[in-house]
């Protein structure tokens, strides 16, 4: 039996009689009744597919789905959003408060208990108290990476743990995961994100990026690259611009596309300053010019002086 599908069950049955529709006529036209009971006691594991038609059939959309399943846990879940991004931004001494204050585990939905999960085996492994087979290990406790991968719908969970993975197996060039995860990034319908979470998987495309880049898969990165800055100007989510700036970039400049690389190099020093701490930009600046052997203000604006021509034809 698997729980999530079972609570999914639970949630999509508490709709049913909230619409009063019988199980009967939910189920005509996609199984039997028989089948359904079987999938809400936990008999069997409904597929993404199915719980998808049974959506259809209520009259709601997957979005609408996960999101009122997750709504019961806000609070908690705004505090677990806080503890990623302070995970994320290497912000460890901030995100070790939160985690040794601790949760109201038995409130939160099994979904954000895996986050919970997560965030802990990202934070142990960065500090260095889990060694990379023991992250493996931990990781394979939540997520079944064999029958993950026959998955037709991930949601961002999924994705996390893929990623913290595929950063682990990419030390000793080990692929897996990592093209998982571009299958996934590749394919947008293949991935699930709720309102709320959209911006936590912003940060995936930069790292996916990074890591083709020390693959020197360049053509790969640029494919995915393109994906991520399309994905945040959509969303506005500025502040991951600027790592994917930086990595196409350097792919370009790898590949000797210098002109396009000097673009990208002012989009991203350009974004930084918009958003970012006078720290932030300073960091930038020396990465940029030990990665270019040039100077990034004059690359910059030499494109805004393109720019300006540009714009006066």
């Amino acid at each position: 039996m698997d729980r999530i599908r079972q609570q999914y069950m639970f949630h999509l049955d508490n709709i049913r009689l909230k619409k009063n529709i019988t199980i009967k006529e939910l189920c005509d036209g996609i199984c039997d009744d028989r089948q359904y009971r079987k999938y809400r006691s936990g008999d069997n594991n409904i597929s993404d597919i199915r719980l998808l038609e049974f959506c259809e059939k209520l009259g709601i959309s997957s979005r609408d789905f996960y999101y009122t399943l997750n709504e019961k846990d806000e609070y908690d879940f705004n505090l677990l959003k806080e503890l990623y991004n302070l995970i994320v931004n290497h912000k460890f001494s901030d995100a070790k408060k939160i985690l040794d204050k601790g949760f109201k585990y038995s409130y939160l939905t099994i979904q954000n208990k895996r986050l919970l999960e997560y965030c802990k085996i990202r934070f142990f492994y960065t500090q260095k108290e889990y060694k990379g087979d023991q992250a493996v290990e931990e990781i394979s406790k939540n997520i079944n990476i064999q029958e993950c991968c026959k998955k037709e719908i991930f949601d961002f969970v999924d994705v996390l743990f893929f990623l913290l993975l595929a950063e682990i197996q990419v030390k000793t060039e080990k692929v897996q995961a990592l093209n998982q995860l571009i299958k996934i990034l590749n394919n947008p319908n293949h991935l699930y994100l709720s309102p709320e979470k959209r911006d936590l998987i912003a940060p995936i495309y930069s790292n996916v990026s990074i890591m083709l880049g020390k693959l020197n898969r360049f053509n790969d990165l640029l494919r995915i690259n393109s994906l991520g800055i399309e994905y945040c100007i959509k969303n506005s989510f500025s502040k991951s611009l600027t790592k994917l700036y930086q990595t196409r970039a350097l792919a370009l400049y790898k590949l000797e596309r210098f002109s396009e690389a000097d673009e990208f190099i002012a989009k991203s020093l350009s974004n930084s300053i918009s958003i970012e701490s006078i720290e932030a930009n300073h960091k930038l600046f020396k990465q940029l010019v030990k990665d270019f052997n040039k100077n990034p203000f004059e690359v910059l604006n030499e494109y805004f002086i393109r720019k300006k021509e540009e714009i006066n034809m």
